[in-house]
């Protein structure tokens, strides 16, 4: 499987343009081992503070969710985080917005089984009734996200 690095940085306008150097050469004086991990947080200084922020961890799991969502068939994601306190707090970050997009997901699919079932049995008067709902829910989303 090919390894892709998409930078959604500036899409959700937290990009930092010399991140990546700094970065880079932050670990690369360190030469990193598991020994050395606190030496690359030193390194890394206000930096680490910058990219651990609660609100550009927010913006990174509603990132993910949707992206990850609208992507599925094309294959599997990956998130890589700069250390494991990092990662844990996206975890807990994450799964509560996917629970949300499954919730949603299945809500509009038993309305879509609802309008078909009262399509079948010829009640157009509930089908419309479901279609409503259905494109009520359609908007509620699009002005949610």
């Amino acid at each position: 499987m090919k390894l892709v690095y998409e930078n959604r940085g500036e899409k959700l306008g937290i990009a930092r343009l010399d991140l990546n150097d700094r970065i880079a050469d932050a670990i690369a004086k360190a030469e990193l081992d598991p020994d050395k991990e606190a030496l690359l947080e030193k390194l890394l200084g206000q930096d680490y503070e910058v990219i651990t922020a609660d609100d550009r961890l927010d913006k990174l799991a509603n990132d993910f969710v949707e992206h990850c969502a609208t992507r599925w068939e094309s294959g599997k994601s990956m998130l890589v985080c700069i250390d494991k306190i990092t990662c844990g707090r996206m975890y807990q970050r994450i799964i509560p917005r996917w629970k949300e997009k499954i919730a949603k997901a299945r809500g509009y699919a038993l309305l879509k089984q609802g309008e078909l079932l009262a399509t079948e049995m010829g009640d157009l008067g509930m089908a419309r009734q479901f279609a409503a709902e259905i494109e009520r829910a359609n908007k509620d989303a699009e002005s949610a996200g």
